[in-house]
């Protein structure tokens, strides 16, 4: 069905928003900490505070400098994988079956496109990096669900989808 202007669902306001968001924060931050459980485990924080061959009266700086290059791998695999996982998570679960991330669904929300579809997983990496402008404008794109009519932030204007209440859209069959 195509999007006729009006929707009689819901849309998922402000502070609900918030929330959701707030949720998703605590879980990427536990995901992160058990990977670097996981990583402390498999490599021994000592190998970052030691480094072979370092000349006597070297400054702290150089030493440094000396433990990033030895260790520039695990440490690129480390920052890659820790910018990776937010992206994985948002994407796949707004694109899944649930239409929305942990938090959005623990709230009672879901993400659509303007036809009330469920995103591709393109849309939704498109949605995604959407959140970028909206971040960089000081978070005005995410203020703007406050006060827009379909309470759309600058990022579901750019990527064309809508945040609604997931029992409204059940009950009205609106899409």
């Amino acid at each position: 069905m195509s999007y006729s202007g009006t929707i009689t669902a819901e849309y998922g306001g402000f502070w609900r928003r918030v929330g959701a968001a707030l949720i998703d924060g605590v879980i990427l931050n536990i995901i992160q900490k058990v990977v670097e459980m996981v990583l402390g485990a498999i490599i021994p924080i000592e190998r970052f505070m030691t480094v072979p061959n370092i000349a006597p009266g070297t400054s702290q700086d150089e030493v440094m400098l000396q433990v990033l290059i030895e260790n520039w791998p695990l440490l690129l695999g480390y920052t890659l994988l820790a910018m990776i996982a937010p992206i994985l998570y948002d994407v796949l679960l707004t694109a899944s079956s649930w239409q929305a991330t942990v938090g959005k669904r623990a709230l009672g929300l879901i993400v659509v496109d303007l036809n009330g579809q469920r995103l591709t997983p393109w849309r939704a990496t498109g949605r995604y990096f959407a959140k970028i402008p909206s971040a960089l404008i000081l978070g005005i794109g995410f203020l703007m669900v406050g006060w827009t009519e379909r309470k759309q932030g600058l990022h579901d204007m750019i990527a064309g989808t809508l945040v609604v209440k997931k029992d409204s859209v059940a009950q009205s069959n609106v899409f």
